[in-house]
Order: C-alpha cells, then structure tokens, then sequence
C-alpha cells in the first residue's frame, strides 16, 4: 500500500475500498443456507478484509497529509477514535437487528438465517453512505498536503503563458519559413540586398 497511495487518485482508491466491503455483505446474503464455505463465504470474506485495510490505509494517510505536521498527532488521535466509536455503533446496531429478527438461544435455523440476512442487509446499506460521500473527494493523492497541492496549481499556471510563447514562436518560424520559400532566388543580388529583401517581405507579412 505504501507503493499505491502516492501513485493513484484518493477517489480511486477509496471507491475501490467502498466497493469490497459492499461487495462482502451482498456474497453472504445470496448465499444458499446448505452451500459450503468456499463458494461465497471465503470470497466475501477476503474482500471484506482487502477492502476494510485498502479504505483504512488511505483514510489514514489521507487525514495525515490533510494537517500540519505539528497536528498530525492530533488528527491521528481523533482519526482512530471515530474509527472506534463508528465501529461500536455498528456493531451494536447490528446485534440489534439480527436479535429483532430471530437471532436467539432457543432460534431455528431459518430465523438464524433470517436475522444474520438482515443483519448483512443492513451492512450493505451503511455502505452507501461512503459510496455517495467519495464522489466529493477533490484531493489528488491521498499523501498529497495541501502545501503540495498548492504548489502544483501554481507551477500548471506557470506553465501556461510559457507554453502560449512556445506556441507563438513556433507559429511565428513557419510564417518566416514560408516567406523564405516565396523568395525569389536571384544571384545578381548581393548579401545586404537579398537582407533588404527579406525584411521587407516580412514587414509586409506580419
């Protein structure tokens, strides 16, 4: 991950995250009750965990870079304690809904089925709200800091009259050379008149 994050798009990567973790619930609801683990179970599984440290890593980085270097310690701090506080509502809400759906001592195997379902239902639907919020992310590379974002506007701006004088030159030689080639070759002119010559035509040309 360290390799990734600098060399691709925030907004790629947090998707992608989003995506693996939406992905997991959604393998597990559509699962048969009788099918074995491989199939589904150890698929959703693994995505969850890829997409779980891939969106983790870049929030990170991402709240790191977005903070003075004096702060980072505090942007850290209050970092991990949403995590954990997010991570316990959850939890807690999902225990909820998969009690209010059967899951019991005395439940059946289809009300464990039925709650655990709900309850992987109501997972996937958390997702959505970070699946709509990571179409907002502005920031280019999430080690990115806004310092550097900063500097890289200013240095596209930089370039642009330097590029337009580029241009402008350019367009300026092809409109001497087609003067050149509209010159009459004469031989029985000397070197300062043919010189004459020329800047008369591109006084007239340009």
């Amino acid at each position: 991950m360290a390799r990734i994050i600098p060399r691709i798009h925030a907004k790629i990567l947090c998707l992608a995250g989003i995506l693996f973790l939406l992905s997991a619930p959604l393998l597990i609801v559509t699962s048969p009750a009788e099918q074995s683990y491989w199939p589904q179970a150890f698929p959703a599984v693994s995505l969850s965990a890829i997409g779980g440290m891939t969106l983790f890593n870049v929030s990170n980085v991402f709240v790191s870079s977005s903070v003075e270097k004096d702060l980072q310690s505090l942007g850290q701090g209050i970092f991990t304690t949403v995590v954990e506080i997010g991570t316990a509502i959850s939890l807690a809400l999902a225990a909820t809904i998969a009690h209010a759906d059967g899951v019991t001592e005395s439940a059946t195997k289809m009300e464990l089925l039925r709650g655990y379902r709900s309850c992987f239902w109501f997972s996937a639907g958390l997702m959505a709200i970070p699946l709509a919020l990571s179409f907002f992310l502005r920031k280019g590379s999430a080690s990115e800091t806004p310092r550097q974002a900063e500097e890289k506007r200013k240095q596209q701006e930089k370039r642009q009259p330097e590029n337009r004088q580029k241009v402008d030159s350019l367009e300026g030689s092809d409109k001497e050379e087609k003067i050149l080639q509209k010159l009459p070759e004469s031989r029985d002119l000397s070197e300062d008149e043919n010189a004459i010559q020329l800047e008369n035509m591109l006084e007239v040309k340009l």
